[in-house]
């Protein structure tokens, strides 16, 4: 799945034909055996890959709500894709290597509570977090996602792309990539490396949580 420069998700298959900036990109940095969400800067250019490897174990977790989420290293965790609310009651916290929690969407795969990552390397995407999300580790990527709370990005090198914050973000480390997000009451950000592209205010001014087409502002400045 390609996301920007200028609209949504596009899917493509990487074959063996294909010799486009994306396709190397992503049999570069994913190998054979992976998925991947491609991110797009303004000009066109890869800022960043986010693969979704096959040799991982799979989980798919109860349509009943549960308390926490155990999380074992290597390990896909996927979200149903009924809207039944609540999927994990909060907080969940990721420290071991090589976990991606997978959600069928934003509106479907939830977890209630905070969400705080600890391990390099975690994928987060299709899920809404209904509070805070703080981000202490490198090279974490979520795409996708709904946060409820506030944003903290304390890693480097963080990847947010087609995703909705309504809190106060803060950009505590360096080289985070924001693509194509809405960030509700942001007129700038700033941060070390910053790389941004088509990033929308949003001022929620009825408090219904929904986002209407008169509630939407300009771009976020990024310095």
């Amino acid at each position: 799945m390609v996301f920007g420069p200028d609209g949504g998700g596009m899917s493509m298959s990487v074959d063996a034909g294909c010799e486009s900036v994306v396709c190397q990109a992503v049999r570069e940095r994913c190998g054979g055996d992976a998925f991947a969400d491609v991110v797009l800067d303004r000009s066109g250019n890869v800022a960043d890959v986010i693969c979704y490897s096959g040799g991982l174990a799979v989980r798919e977790l109860e349509r009943r709500a549960i308390e926490g989420l155990g999380i074992e290293a290597d390990t896909v965790y996927v979200f149903d894709s009924v809207d039944d609310a609540g999927d994990v009651i909060g907080p969940v916290t990721v420290t071991e290597p090589n976990v991606i929690l997978y959600g069928g969407g934003a509106a479907l795969s939830q977890i209630w509570g905070v969400l705080r990552v600890d391990a390099p390397g975690t994928l987060v995407r299709g899920i809404r977090i209904r509070d805070d999300v703080t981000i202490d580790r490198n090279d974490v990527k979520l795409s996708l996602v709904e946060i409820g709370g506030e944003l903290t990005i304390n890693g480097n090198g963080v990847t947010v792309s087609e995703s909705i914050v309504h809190g106060a973000i803060h950009l505590v480390g360096s080289d985070t990539v924001l693509v194509r997000n809405l960030f509700e009451g942001a007129a700038d950000l700033s941060g070390t490396n910053l790389v941004c592209n088509l990033n929308q205010r949003f001022d929620d001014a009825d408090g219904d949580g929904a986002i209407d087409d008169a509630e939407l502002g300009g771009e976020v400045i990024c310095r």
